[in-house]
């Protein structure tokens, strides 16, 4: 498995299938990376620096360069707007 979500609060861990916010005893969730199958450099990462290209203003951001690091794209389409506890 790439990744798994683990909860900050109390360890628990759910794998990456599905949609979920928060841990069912309402923890904060992290990404743990298995980092050797990521399969990701940092050319990928200076290469998205500073470049422009309008069809994917992302390439701008500071964060979403690496987004391999964040959270891997889910299978599914994914809606990133929305209310969500913090």
């Amino acid at each position: 498995m790439p990744y798994v979500l683990r909860c900050i609060t109390c360890g628990a861990e759910y794998p990456p299938e599905g949609i979920r916010a928060s841990c069912d005893c309402g923890g904060l969730l992290d990404v743990q990376h298995d980092l050797p199958s990521l399969r990701v450099s940092r050319e990928l990462f200076d290469g998205r620096l500073n470049r422009w290209d309008p069809e994917n203003p992302l390439y701008r951001s500071g964060v979403w360069r690496f987004r391999e690091l964040v959270l891997p794209e889910p299978p599914y389409p994914a809606a990133v707007e929305g209310v969500l506890r913090i």
